[in-house]
């Protein structure tokens, strides 16, 4: 198993990267969306909010971390060649459009966070507030945050169209290869 990407496969660093922030921010948008909905009184909304914090921290470090994997490997598979023009640019804006949201969901969650004077914490340990209370600056915040998490949720869904395109329609090994890396 190759750790390094390769002109025919993803390398494990990759693959496990991608499979890892898929799970937690599928697990983010869905426990943000019970959150939503969680009495006030419910003596378990703290801990769920602050679960969902340290989480969405630990996705900002993993982004952080698979961008700089990702621009170290000089070598990725390339798409195939039966793919039309149209389907490889919305490819391409798909992936660095997931990519920014790996940034602004977790950044704007911070700056909500801060900004309503309840800074997160990564499981118990401080995290410094580099914005302070400011009311105006946490409704905008939460509202990029709110957005955002249904963009991710459009942008998750035509990314796995294309995925069960690439395997049911044209059956390549685009979905494989990012399973299994052949």
């Amino acid at each position: 198993m190759a750790i390094n990407n390769t002109a025919d496969s993803w390398g494990s660093v990759a693959r496990t990267l991608h499979w890892l922030l898929f799970v937690l921010v599928v697990t983010l948008l869905i426990v943000g969306h019970v959150m939503e909905g969680m009495a006030e009184t419910d003596p378990r909304r703290l801990q769920v909010y602050g679960l969902h914090k340290s989480f969405g921290l630990v996705v900002l470090m993993l982004a952080v971390l698979r961008l700089w994997w990702r621009l170290r490997q000089t070598a990725r598979p390339t798409m195939p060649a039966h793919m039309k023009d149209w389907e490889r640019s919305l490819a391409t804006v798909n992936h660095g459009l997931l990519y920014a949201a790996l940034f602004v969901m977790p950044i704007s969650g911070y700056v909500m966070s801060c900004a309503a004077g309840y800074p997160p914490k990564l499981f118990g340990l401080a995290v410094p507030d580099l914005v302070g209370k400011n009311e105006a600056l946490a409704g905008l915040a939460h509202t990029t945050h709110v957005w955002a998490g249904w963009v991710v949720v459009g942008l998750i869904a035509l990314h796995l169209a294309g995925a069960l395109k690439h395997h049911f329609v044209y059956k390549d090994n685009v979905l494989t290869r990012m399973l299994t890396g052949k």
